[in-house]
């Protein structure tokens, strides 16, 4: 399939709806332009940050003032040294 898309004076064109319904490209969305061994334009779509949602799941939650001890046990640690 061949599709012909005009470019503007600014260099920007529209990537038809087919296209972008096939590839995921939603708008807003952003896309990466390669070129390959042929000279030829690759365009491949970024999945956004959102879309990774949920993808990472922690085993462990943190806890706040586990974290709050710490970073000022360590600072304590580097005032010390310094003092000397």
């Amino acid at each position: 399939m061949n599709y012909i898309s005009s470019v503007t004076q600014k260099g920007q064109t529209t990537i038809p709806l087919f296209l972008r319904k096939k590839l995921g490209i939603e708008p807003k969305g952003k896309v990466r332009f390669e070129i390959n061994e042929k000279d030829e334009v690759v365009i491949k779509p970024i999945p956004s940050f959102f879309a990774f949602q949920g993808s990472v799941n922690p085993k462990k939650l943190f806890d706040i003032d586990a974290m709050d001890r710490s970073v000022g046990e360590h600072l304590k640690r580097e005032y010390e040294k310094k003092s000397y």
